[in-house]
């Protein structure tokens, strides 16, 4: 059971604002130090749910358990340590001297080779230039057509909606049969060391293209004999004939990812026609029909992606996945929030006109997730076991030294996305600006080479003195914006990437609290990335 109902709590909202409660944002102050004393220790205090402090030594990863008074007093300490000097004499401040103890600790856990001073000196991606080459030429296995940019629906928040600046608008555009069998060659070229393949069509709306979907799915099911077979297609739901479940019945390795925003009023608020008409009953009716017919096509590989404005909306989606009969108990398989960043302002207020109070709903939600009440709720599952699963799973560096880019995939190793003309990009997330060859040429080795040098030579002296380095997910769409690297767009994500992980160690420490074996379930931690 959670403790200290009116602890502190710092955390990210869904677009990206600082919420807070408890206290005058002392431990977000912690983190702004001087810089003389940055750059020798790289560390993050951090109050958990009970009060209790703990640092977070970003060096080697590591966390241990602190004092408040050494919470109050951290760059006094810190800077001795970094001086080699006497506590009790440091400043002529005898009042420091009653944290004597506390300098102590820290300066055995210097000696000890437990914690270092800053000995970061690069940052490295985890991939050399020549094993990405020799990867992306035989071992890829996710393959994701744009097929087309059509779509029956005008969602608000769509990325494709004209408000995210530098996003490709919905158009009349679509993949020829042509470009995707030469995708799809591509494709087959370059896995020929991989046991199982994904193919994803993606849109627009993929199904005002199902006749070409099922003729590209019947070629693929031809030439990729001898691996494993994975096809996807992420749909909004609204085009779904008897004919398609016939044919999506008849094909056990066809999934169908389906927007589903939880009730109808939620729903419809923001996914409708271009005339304004809500989607929910058309979806809904449909699968009903889906799940007479094919029972088992539909429970056993049809998913639901929930998303999200407002942390007020949660509680009543939950309610809406457990209840509602017609979805038999299948629950989402993603959960995500509506991402405010590169766009026209009409996302902020969107977002702002259904937020009322966030900050005690998403309170309410860490409460029910870190008691019994959340133990087995599947939402809330969603929304934080990944989080606790990577401050868990962490790797430790026992020496420090090392910097690599945390949160950045080899290119096109994880997914290689074509877009309807045939061009190659980076995946579905990073903004069709950024091109790396064709489908006819193949890869344009020269022009990803001087990608990830920029990318590196803008980022490595920001990321190795900063305490996030370990820790930071951010990757290249954070970056490049459009299309070149914009240093004021990444140090904004920057700074909201750093409330989140701060977010995350005061989960996982208050979750730790509760008992040793209170992470057991991580270690069988199952997902798809």
């Amino acid at each position: 059971m959670r403790t200290g109902a009116s602890a502190p709590f710092v955390y990210l909202s869904q677009n990206g604002f600082l919420l807070f409660t408890g206290y005058d944002f002392y431990n977000i102050q912690a983190a702004v130090l001087k810089e003389s004393i940055r750059m020798d220790f790289l560390y993050k205090l951090i109050k958990s749910a009970s009060g209790t402090w703990y640092l977070y030594d970003a060096i080697t990863s590591r966390i241990f358990q602190v004092s408040d008074l050494f919470s109050k007093h951290h760059l006094a300490l810190f800077r001795a340590l970094k001086n080699k000097r006497d506590f009790q004499k440091l400043n002529g401040d005898d009042a420091l001297t009653d944290v004597l103890d506390e300098y102590i600790e820290l300066d055995d856990l210097y000696k000890q080779g437990r914690i270092f001073e800053n000995n970061i000196t690069d940052v490295e991606y985890s991939f050399t230039t020549e094993e990405l080459t020799e990867s992306i030429s035989t071992k890829l296995q996710h393959l994701t057509l744009c097929i087309t940019e059509k779509c029956n629906l005008r969602c608000a928040y769509c990325t494709y909606s004209g408000h995210y600046l530098h996003s490709r608008k919905h158009s009349n555009k679509v993949m020829s049969y042509k470009t995707a069998i030469d995708a799809i060659n591509f494709f087959l070229e370059r896995s020929v060391d991989s046991s199982k393949i994904n193919v994803n069509f993606y849109g627009g709306e993929p199904l005002l293209e199902i006749e070409k979907i099922k003729t590209l799915i019947a070629h693929c099911q031809n030439i990729f004999t001898g691996k494993e077979q994975l096809y996807r297609i992420s749909s909004n739901g609204t085009l779904m004939t008897d004919e398609f479940f016939d044919w999506f019945a008849d094909n056990p390795d066809v999934f169908l990812n389906i927007t589903l925003n939880g009730p109808e009023a939620l729903h419809d608020r923001h996914r409708q026609t271009p005339c304004g008409s809500g989607s929910y009953h058309t979806i809904i009716s449909s699968l009903s029909r889906l799940i007479e017919k094919h029972p088992k096509a539909y429970h056993d590989r049809v998913n639901f992606l929930c998303n999200y404005l407002a942390f007020d909306d949660i509680e009543r989606i939950m309610e809406f996945f457990e209840t509602e009969t017609c979805l038999k108990g299948k629950m989402p398989v993603a959960f995500t929030g509506i991402r405010d960043v590169g766009h026209d302002g009409y996302i902020s207020e969107l977002v702002s006109s259904h937020k009322s109070s966030e900050e005690n709903a998403y309170k309410k939600l860490i409460d029910m997730y870190t008691s019994n009440e959340g133990a087995d709720n599947h939402i809330l599952k969603l929304l934080f076991d990944m989080t606790l699963y990577r401050m868990h799973k962490r790797k430790i560096y026992p020496s420090g030294g090392e910097g690599t880019f945390a949160g950045v995939c080899p290119p096109f190793l994880s997914r290689l996305y074509v877009n309807c003309d045939g061009v190659i990009n980076l995946c579905e997330r990073v903004n069709d600006l950024l091109e790396f060859g064709n489908v006819i040429d193949g890869f344009d080795f020269i022009k990803l080479n001087r990608f990830l040098t920029d990318y590196k030579d803008a980022n490595k002296s920001k990321c190795k003195d900063c305490w996030a380095i370990r820790l930071c997910s951010l990757c290249y769409k954070d970056a490049f914006y459009p299309a070149t690297i914009d240093i004021s767009y990444r140090d904004t994500q920057c700074e909201k990437e750093k409330i989140y992980l701060q977010s995350s160690l005061y989960l996982y420490c208050s979750m730790l609290e509760k008992s040793s074996s209170s992470m057991d379930f991580l270690e069988s931690f199952i997902f798809d990335s």
